[in-house]
Order: structure tokens, then C-alpha cells, then sequence
């Protein structure tokens, strides 16, 4: 079927365009196969560039629509006495509503003349917004000018992460002068391998096709140990911390069920992680009683006797449903302007979605306290090891890494611990905040790992190469986008609909010049140390830039930011000495706060 067959309307003159924070404008709608298109009165140019337009929007990025429909030519239609009056004022005073809900949190509203036109125009959103085919969604047909559709897709293969752990080069870009501070690296990279097991992906469909494990365990162990995981998601290792040898690895489940059952190949897989009297903590993102529930059902977790070298923590992370009504909690408070002072606070509170950052952070720094001062290996795992074991392991790498803080090393990031590791994000991001109907499998963890990071960069303004706009891009580009790269739930379905061959990556065009100067930090600084968050609920604060962006004026921080960029800009001209850095390093961090 062709999606054009899905526009019952293409085009409608004189609708009124109204959203918070901007005047209402009037012009004329069209509707393409995967956009809705709002020229002012007047027309766009001949070129039709979206500069020349008031609203662009990606039909993909509509979360909710509402409608509504008035015909009061019927009512003053029984005052006439005839039928051609009747006709012709039913016709000309009937109008609708349409209220877009967008994906993005973006609320807006158009009034479009004639009842028929408005009921064709909520239809073509509504089945154009939703198609089931992956294939027939905008990054398969977008083709901007000057690129190849290869370029990108290959800017952070996992092999080349495990080149850099095999590498005798120094991971970390560590100043010159900072070289004789630095702690000795104890060297244990030949302990691992780059195996292709899962190459056909019959080993487990959520993982790409190439691992690293450790080198004593050969394949035929990785596949029985994958036979006892959940989704066969057997550990692997996510993160080699230089500066002590010790390593972050990541898994699901054991499926140990009620009678307890063993697996020696997998206990074999994690004995091989540890040296000699070496000894590891595995984080369980669920609490005990979650993990003793679930083996009624088939799962379960490692036991001691089985494990003697590993010490279970558990720390419970909300995933799934509940993390979903708490982001939609979230903005129904937002979205009041009836609200109070007190009656906000409450509602904030009640949504728990601070609570949610807090103990995301607080989690991640346990995996990272656990590598950096004890010393010890990390397993982290929850119950598929697809959602907040990912967030965790990806968080504790920020605050451990400071590679990971750069701009190419986030992108890098993003690719290894949630693009490659398999985070479903045609799932979890199919719905937004304001969609009416939902499944079971929708969850924005990927929007509480950005909250995360924001948190981050906001108590360490000079540590992260990034800001938050490039943080709010990829939360919209996850949920709603031109290009490919967050399309799809792993490597194999990506694979299947050869998105990598028919679709744009995001990363150059995050990287070109314009882009990359927007989403920079122009505070930053490499700063080879960890950084650790305090969790502290004085310390913790709503992202407004995000979550009040399309609701507040945020015309204050955009001076603020305007001003940041002002005093470096001159201090790279005027400064003469370290005292005087030092001293404007102090304003500007007041600035950002």
C-alpha cells in the first residue's frame, strides 16, 4: 500500500496554528506521506525550504492526538426555510479542533475550517503517525544533500574498543604535566579476546554479532552459559578501567528457577574473571525479593555456594511500567498552570522521578566505588539486562572514564552500552508522555540516563565536553528521527531491514562544524579524575530545559549560555595568568548556576 492512500486531505487553507510561548499563526497545511507542513498566509518560496515554514513536523514524533468538531450551521440551519440555506451555512460554519501531543513534549493546536476537512486531517495523522513497518518510516526515504549513506555507521565499532583495551598506548589523554601523578596501569588485557560466537546471532538475538570475553573460555562455554541466561544474554565484558585492570561486565539473569539449577560452564565464565583470590561484586538492579519471586517463574540469581568469589548487592531500579507513569505524572504537572506553589511541589514529588535519578546515580556510583577503590570486578545485571543494567554500567563509565565525557567518547558510549548491547528501542520508545493507549514495553530509561547526565554536568560544569542540548537531540532523535540510528530494538533486526545500508547515522551530522559548536560545552576542560555526584536531594534538580522547554520561557538561560560563550571567547585573549583563569572560572561557574 502506498502511504499517500492514507491522506484523505492533503491540504487545507486557513488553519490557525497556536502552541504555548508563540502567537498564534495563520497559513496553510499540507500533509505529506511523513510530514505536517504549515506555511504562513502568503506561501512558502518557490524552493520550499523548511526555513519557509512555520510548523515541520515529523508525523512519527505525534504521541496523542485529540479532536474536536463544531457544526453550528445545523443548529441555525432549523431557523431557515429552505434547504439551500441549510446547505449553505451547515457548510461554511462548521470548524474543529486538532490538539498534537508530540513525542518530543511539544502541544500543539490547529483550528482548521469545515468539520469534514478537520475529521480527514486527525485520520491522516493518526495512520501515518503509527505505521507497523519499520521500512516505510521517514530515515528510509531522507536523503540529505552531501552524503553517503555508509558515512557514520562504523565510527564506534566495538572492535575498536577492544583494540584500545589491547592497545600499550594510554587510553585517557592524560596532560604531560599531569604524567608523573598518574598511577601505574597493571596490566591485563591479554586477559580477554574478541570472540565472533554470536556471528549468525543464534547464541542470543539481542547481542551484536562480536563480544569480548575472557580469553581462557572458549565458545562452546559461551554457549551453554548463554543457554542459562535470560535471552542468552551471558556476561560480557562492557568496561576495562586502565587505571587498575579491573573490569565492568553485564548480563541477564540466571535461570537458577525454584529448584536451584546449575550451570558449571557459567560459573566457570565468571571464575575466569577473577584472579586468584580476587573477588567481584555482582549488582542486582532488582531487590531480593523481586529476584526470589522471579525464580518461581524460571529465573533467579546467583547463590554464594555456587559463586563463592562474588557478593551479591541489590539495588532496585524501576524499569517498565511504573518508570512509564512516573514520566507521565511528570509532565500532567508540568502541563497545569493552575498549579500552586505547593500543589506543584507535591505533584513532583508524588511522580518520583527525581527519586528514580537519584537512585540511578546512586547505583552507578556503587558499580564505580566497587572498581576504584575496592578494587574489585563488577557484574551488573537485573532481570533481561537490556534496561537499567545499561543505564547503570553506561552512568558508572561517565563517572569513571574521562574518555566517555568527551563529545566522540559519549557518542561512542551511546553506541557501545545501548545501540550494540541491545537496549529495544522500537519498544521502549514507541510512546512518549501523552499517548493514551500503551504496552507493557514502553519505557523512557533512556531519557532517565540523559536526566542523569545532566545532573552530572550540571555539578561538574567543566567535566563534560557536552551540554544539554546535545542530550535533549538524542532524546528526540530516539524517539522520533530522520536518520536510522536509533531504529530498530538490536543489531539483528537492524540487520534484517538493513537500515545501516538504506538509512542516514545521526553521528555525522552531530559532528559537522554548525551542530557540533550547538551541543558543545564551552566550559569544558579534560579532567582525568572520577567524578562523583552527590545524590543528595538539595543537590538533585528538575531538568527544566527539557521538561519545561515547550512550557516556560527559557529565554534566561539562553542569555545565560550566550554569556558563558562570551567571557571564554575574551578570556582566551585576555588572560594572562593562572590566577586570573582561576578567577573568571569562578564567575562563569556562578553563571551556570
Amino acid at each position: 500500500m502506498e502511504l499517500s492512500e492514507l491522506i484523505k486531505t492533503a491540504r487545507v487553507d486557513n488553519v490557525l496554528l497556536s502552541c504555548p510561548l508563540r502567537s498564534p499563526i495563520r497559513g496553510t497545511l499540507c500533509i505529506t506521506s511523513h510530514h505536517l507542513l504549515l506555511s504562513p498566509r502568503g506561501g512558502a518560496s518557490e524552493e520550499g525550504k523548511q526555513e519557509d515554514m512555520v510548523l515541520w513536523l515529523l508525523l512519527r514524533n505525534v504521541d496523542a492526538i485529540e479532536k474536536s468538531v463544531q457544526n453550528l450551521g445545523y443548529f441555525q440551519s432549523s431557523r431557515s426555510k429552505g434547504p439551500q440555506k441549510e446547505d449553505r451555512l451547515g457548510s461554511s460554519s462548521s470548524s474543529g479542533t486538532i490538539s498534537l501531543k508530540c513525542k518530543d513534549l511539544r502541544v500543539i493546536q490547529l483550528e482548521i475550517p469545515g468539520m469534514e476537512e478537520t475529521l480527514n486531517i486527525a485520520s491522516s495523522i493518526e495512520a501515518l503517525s503509527s505505521l507497523e513497518s519499520v521500512m516505510q518510516t521517514y530515515p528510509f526515504f531522507f536523503r540529505p544533500d552531501g552524503r553517503r549513506l555508509e558515512e557514520g555507521w562504523h565510527l564506534y565499532p566495538l572492535q575498536y574498543y577492544y583494540q584500545e583495551i589491547l592497545s600499550d598506548t594510554d587510553y585517557y589523554r592524560i596532560p604531560r604535566s599531569m604524567e608523573t601523578d598518574w598511577p601505574s596501569f597493571r596490566s591485563q588485557t591479554d586477559a580477554w579476546r574478541w570472540s565472533e560466537v554470536n556471528e549468525d546471532f543464534t547464541v542470543c538475538a539481542t547481542y551484536p554479532p562480536g563480544v569480548i570475553v575472557p580469553r581462557s573460555i572458549d565458545d562452546e562455554v559461551l554457549k551453554k552459559s548463554a543457554k542459562f541466561r535470560h535471552g542468552g544474554r551471558f556476561p560480557t565484558l562492557s568496561y576495562y578501567h586502565r587505571k587498575n585492570g579491573t573490569v565492568m561486565l553485564r548480563s541477564a539473569q540466571p535461570l537458577t528457577g525454584p529448584n536451584g539449577k546449575r550451570c558449571p560452564e557459567d560459573e566457570m565464565l565468571l571464575s575466569a574473571v577473577l584472579e586468584g583470590g580476587e573477588r567481584g561484586f555482582i549488582i542486582d538492579t532488582r531487590s531480593a525479593q523481586a529476584a526470589k519471586q522471579v525464580r518461581m517463574m524460571g529465573g533467579g540469581f546467583e547463590s554464594k555456594a555456587n559463586y563463592p568469589q562474588w557478593k551479591r548487592l541489590h539495588r532496585p531500579l524501576e524499569r517498565g511500567r511504573l518508570l512509564q507513569e512516573s514520566f507521565t505524572r511528570l509532565m500532567e504537572a508540568c502541563n497545569d498552570p493552575t498549579l500552586t506553589v505547593d500543589r506543584w511541589l507535591s505533584k513532583l514529588e508524588n511522580c518520583k522521578w527525581l527519586s528514580h535519578v537519584k537512585e540511578a546515580l546512586s547505583t552507578a556510583c556503587l558499580a564505580a566505588q566497587c572498581m576504584e577503590r575496592e578494587e574489585a570486578c563488577v557484574l551488573v545485571h537485573g532481570t533481561e539486562g537490556m534496561d537499567t543494567t545499561l543505564l547503570v554500567t553506561s552512568l558508572a563509565q561517565l563517572i569513571l572514564d574521562p574518555e566517555c565525557r568527551t563529545f566522540a567518547g559519549f557518542q561512542a558510549l551511546i553506541e557501545r552500552e545501548w545501540l550494540l548491547a541491545g537496549h529495544p528501542f522500537q519498544l521502549r520508545c514507541a510512546r512518549s508522555a501523552y499517548a493514551h493507549s500503551r504496552v507493557k514495553q514502553e519505557a523512557p530509561t533512556f531519557l532517565l540516563f540523559l536526566d542523569c547526565c545532566w545532573q552530572l554536568g550540571r555539578q561538574f560544569p567543566f567535566s563534560l565536553e557536552f551540554n544539554e542540548s546535545l542530550l535533549s537531540t538524542l532524546f528526540q532523535h530516539a524517539y522520533s528521527s530522520e536518520y536510522g540510528t536509533f531504529l530498530c530494538n538490536n543489531e539483528k533486526e537492524r540487520g534484517l531491514c538493513a537500515v545501516k545500508e538504506k538509512t542516514h547515522s545521526l553521528w555525522p551530522f552531530l559532528n559537522q562544524s554548525n551542530e557540533g559548536n550547538t551541543h558543545r560545552n564551552p566550559l569544558y576542560e579534560w579532567n582525568p579524575l572520577v567524578i562523583w555526584p552527590s545524590v543528595e536531594p538539595q543537590s538533585l534538580q528538575l531538568w527544566q530545559g527539557f521538561f519545561l522547554h515547550w512550557i516556560c520561557p527559557m529565554n534566561h538561560l539562553s542569555d545565560v549560555n550566550s554569556e558563558i560563550c562570551s567571557l571564554v571567547n575574551s578570556s582566551h585573549d585576555l588572560i594572562e595568568s593562572p590566577e586570573d583563569c582561576v578567577c573568571d572560572k569562578r564567575l562563569i561557574s556562578d553563571l551556570t548556576h
